[in-house]
């Protein structure tokens, strides 16, 4: 080896490793949940390492797990002894095994440790998407995590291999080499079969691993109703919300807490209370044939028997004619409601209350009661029924909220699922000068005091670390990123559904810039000329005025220019004035 291959960092190091080989070892995983011990415990068992019987997914050994974590330290010993006498080198696996330290740590045979390490963020994140939980507090404990991993790994006499996970996932032979060189296994043979595992997850971990992973069947379908059941394995107590699909298209959601006696007593649910049964309302009907998929909702995987196709009520053959809907009012039907038929995505402080008070104006448009709704991130929980319950039919229905900018692109498929005609708004501002107003409304919001009186002198060390901290927060920058939006949206809607303009348009040509969207969202172009010059020139929102510190301005400046870049050739226009 070569003095400059000794200065690489290939994200290993193998620590206490004794000088003669020792034959019989046990190999011992340790990491955060989400952390990368699954991968590990991959390349292991790809170059020869026993790591228990029926492990699943994840790779765990449970009988020996629960006998570590229950502390019953007869049973371990057994368990030990028994992979003792059947494997000179075998490994277990799990993540809170760092808990319980004191228990196994004198039982195991010349332990080998691997710990690996990774990005806190990514790790937080990860159990945001499948724990449902905040990123935050997921960061901090992660952190604490590792600290407490760091301080064990420390402490330890025998052989200790400490890795990266981003690095294995850059260099996967490097590290494939490092675990067969710190073994002691000299077999490589085996290494293309481990370097393969090296995966940053598979498709069957990131479905298991999730809370919302789900169990159930789609059991009947026909013109009256759809029934089955469903539930979360990881959350048996909790009452899953199913959604319906009719033809690939989302027409309601339903909860599954109705009693199935039947499932309690084969043992698929411990109380039973996992049933649903949606009746179709009486102003829609499937057609016969038609094809019913149920998802429980946050899953990816529809249940079991989806999709079923619709069959006549009798369970016969329907006589012809009958395949046609039932537009029949019902007395006791539960009221429909509309969805909306445009969304106005944002972009936030850029002229959306303005937008929102002159779509009020339009009678054939109809606006819910509040500006917005927020259904599909803060109010996600909610069921479609109480969201179509905001809208009144035959109106031209349309929702304003900004936050939608930022919308994953899978809540933006969904919601092109469910609305797949909707147009869409969205208005762009200078970056800076969009950032800026929000920060002085998140000042007046934070401080609780005018800007005046901060400006009166210079802004406080406290005011300018806040400025920076909401500057520069991810969410800020991402809102400022008006390309990245237009894709996002531009890849479930066609091109010609989104209707983007500038800021700067509600002064200079106001009310050309109503015509033009309300001509985009299906309502008479001309309303807006009966409208009076002073309802249209009237500002929303003036804040009184804070200075924007001039290094930080042209810091962000610096941050945004990357995005006025890719607008320009994403759309083909200049953006010139917003350079200064």
């Amino acid at each position: 080896m070569s003095e400059l291959d000794l200065l690489k960092n290939e994200g290993v190091l193998a620590l206490n490793k004794p000088h003669s080989a020792l034959l019989e070892k046990t190999v011992v995983v340790l990491g955060v949940a989400r952390g990368g011990t699954t991968m590990v415990a991959s390349v292991l068992q790809s170059l020869g390492v026993f790591m228990g019987d029926k492990l699943g997914p994840v790779l765990e050994d449970v009988t020996l797990s629960l006998a570590v974590e229950s502390r019953d330290i007869q049973q371990l010993k057994e368990l030990v002894a028994s992979r003792n006498a059947a494997h000179s080198l075998w490994g277990w696996k799990r993540p809170s095994a760092l808990e319980y330290s004191e228990v196994w740590k004198g039982i195991f045979r010349n332990p080998y440790i691997i710990g690996i390490f990774r990005d806190p963020f990514v790790i937080a994140n990860r159990n945001r998407i499948s724990m449902l939980s905040e990123v935050f507090q997921n960061m901090e404990q992660s952190v604490q995590q590792l600290g407490l991993l760091v301080k064990f790994l420390r402490e330890q006499e025998c052989p200790v291999l400490l890795c990266s996970y981003e690095k294995v996932l850059s260099s996967p032979e490097a590290f494939v080499r490092a675990v067969d060189d710190f073994l002691d296994l000299n077999d490589a043979d085996r290494w293309g079969d481990a370097i393969r595992q090296v995966n940053p997850a598979s498709q069957e971990y990131l479905e298991t691993s999730r809370i919302t992973h789900s169990l159930g069947q789609l059991d009947v379908v026909d013109q009256q109703f759809c029934s089955g059941w469903a539930y979360y394995p990881k959350q048996p107590a909790r009452a899953a919300n199913v959604k319906v699909f009719v033809n690939d298209q989302l027409v309601h959601m339903a909860k599954a807490g109705l009693p199935r006696l039947d499932l309690k007593k084969k043992g698929v649910h411990l109380t039973g209370l996992c049933g649903f049964r949606f009746e179709w309302p009486a102003g829609f009907r499937p057609r016969i044939g038609d094809l019913v998929d149920i998802r429980a909702e946050g899953d990816v995987k529809p249940l079991t028997g989806s999709p079923k196709p619709v069959r006549a009520a009798s369970g016969k053959p329907a006589p012809h004619g009958s395949e046609k809907i039932n537009n029949r009012p019902s007395a006791d039907a539960e009221p429909r409601g509309a969805l909306p038929s445009f969304y106005c995505i944002g972009a936030q402080n850029a002229g959306t209350a303005w937008l929102h008070r002159m779509l009020k104006e339009h009678p054939q448009i109809y606006l819910p009661q509040g500006k917005e709704v927020h259904y599909w991130d803060v109010q996600s929980d909610r069921t479609l029924q109480w969201y179509q319950n905001h809208f009144v039919p035959g109106r031209i229905n349309g929702v304003i909220t900004p936050a939608y900018d930022i919308l994953p692109e899978a809540k933006v498929a969904e919601i092109h699922t469910l609305t797949p005609q909707a147009k869409l708004l969205f208005s762009m501002r200078h970056p800076i000068e969009r950032a800026w107003s929000f920060v002085l409304m998140s000042i007046e919001r934070k401080f609780k005091t005018s800007l005046e009186n901060i400006n009166a002198g210079e802004p406080t060390g406290e005011v300018l670390a806040f400025i920076r901290q909401e500057l520069f927060h991810s969410t800020c920058l991402a809102r400022s990123n008006y390309a990245e939006t237009i894709r996002r949206w531009r890849r479930q809607f066609s091109e010609d559904a989104l209707m983007w303009f500038r800021y700067e348009r509600i002064s200079e040509d106001p009310r050309g810039l109503l015509a033009d969207v309300y001509r985009h969202v299906g309502a008479d172009p001309s309303w807006g000329e009966r409208l009076e010059s002073d309802m249209i020139e009237r500002t929303v929102f003036v804040s009184e005025k804070l200075s924007f510190p001039p290094k930080l301005r042209a810091e962000f400046a610096d941050r945004c220019a990357p995005y006025i870049d890719d607008l320009e050739q994403l759309l083909g226009e200049r953006f010139d004035g917003w350079r200064s």
